[in-house]
């Protein structure tokens, strides 16, 4: 349109005059709203007629010409059928068929209605990550051997278990507790003696996992809370639910308990910490809990590079009240000594991320500073992080 009104001072390239041909084309074949979306086709006599994909050139080209064009324009209280029965927004369909671009342009739109989004919206890769089940997976485990005493720790429905071979599984004191109805008839709670000389959750693990995360506020464990970081994240990493997080970032998506969890557990491990804070307004939101690695948010081998790959995330978790600052580094020296390793609060103020620092420290007021205070303390001086 530019080039037909001369602006350029020149004529447009063959190129450009058969891309305007084929536009022209595409709107010619425009005639309501029906022609926006496909139909599923093999449809039989006992399903409902419903929406499969959707036409994205052709929406296109509504949204650059609808005002200018008659009969172009997408009409926002239209509604199309999906295969449970339901009626939705053209942009709902966006956001449960993947389209991410199409769903953020029709988001920052803001003329659409909200999305009631169900889990089922998010897609079945989603769906087979909240099965109806209790909150602990039985199927989940994460096993280490404590070198120390010869003996295997396996973490299991949300509790560590200790067990040697002369001995039976007994949950450790210092993890977090589970019901009695959730505990195996083959395993035995263990009674609490303080002067028993098994070494603490702490000291066996040097502070590599953080398990759950949060100890105020109602939290779920997630399906697969033992899952490092990169597999979880890969589990998530969907359209449909990056479409839906667009959605939820602009204030479009009011969610299901249900989706709610979902789209909270993979914005802090996308590390969207402003759908994090979105999600957390809601009376019903349930903090997702799982298994934290300092390998996963501080990986360090080297002990003269100090390296934090995760920012994001971990400012994402701070704004759904997961305190991870006490995740600690395993570095080593030339002789091989582990000493004086950074937290990742330390970690995240030395490297300047000042405003995840912040969002740290809200979480966890007495989050003190063991190692390299004069660094640290410099460090924050200089990027203006105050208390």
């Amino acid at each position: 349109a530019i080039w037909n009104r001369g602006v350029l001072g020149h004529m447009p390239s063959t190129s450009a005059l058969h891309a305007i041909d084929l536009l022209k084309e595409v709107a010619a074949n425009i005639n309501g709203p029906d022609d926006f979306v496909q139909f599923e086709l093999k449809a039989t006599p006992q399903s409902t007629r419903h929406v499969v994909a959707l036409n994205e050139l052709r929406i296109a080209v509504a949204l650059a010409f609808g005002n200018q064009q008659q009969g172009l324009a997408i009409g926002q209280d239209q509604q199309y059928p999906l295969k449970d029965g339901r009626n939705v927004s053209l942009m709902h369909l966006a956001i449960s068929l993947g389209y991410v671009d199409l769903a953020t342009l029709f988001a920052r739109m803001g003329t659409f209605p909200e999305c009631q989004l169900e889990l089922v919206d998010l897609g079945d890769e989603i769906v087979n990550l909240a099965p109806n089940r209790t909150n602990y997976d039985e199927e989940q485990k994460f096993s280490i051997v404590n070198p120390f005493e010869g003996e295997e720790i396996i973490l299991w429905r949300g509790r560590f278990w200790r067990h040697k071979p002369t001995s039976v599984w007994i949950p450790d004191e210092a993890s977090s507790s589970a019901s009695e109805d959730l505990l195996p008839s083959n395993l035995d709670k263990a009674s609490s003696d303080a002067s028993r000389e098994d070494l603490t959750l702490q000291e066996v693990f040097d502070l590599r996992y953080v398990l759950g995360g949060t100890e105020e506020g109602p939290g779920q464990w997630a399906c697969d809370w033992s899952s490092d970081l990169k597999t979880a994240r890969g589990r998530r990493d969907t359209p449909a639910m990056h479409a839906a997080l667009a959605g939820v970032s602009q204030g479009v998506v009011v969610a299901s308990p249900d989706a709610e969890f979902q789209l909270l557990d993979a914005a802090i491990l996308f590390g969207e910490a402003k759908v994090v804070a979105k999600l957390m307004e809601s009376s019903t939101a349930r903090v997702p809990l799982r298994l934290w690695r300092a390998s996963d948010l501080l990986p360090n081998s080297d002990p003269w590079v100090l390296d934090v790959p995760e920012p994001a995330v971990a400012n994402a978790a701070a704004c759904a009240g997961l305190d991870l600052s006490r995740l600690q580094c395993q570095c080593q020296d030339i002789v091989g000594k582990v000493d004086d390793a950074e937290t990742l609060f330390e970690a995240i103020i030395i490297k300047g991320y000042t405003n995840v620092a912040r969002a740290m420290a809200m979480v966890r007021a007495d989050a003190c500073l063991t190692s390299l205070p004069f660094i640290v303390v410099n460090a924050a001086h200089n990027n203006n992080f105050g208390h």
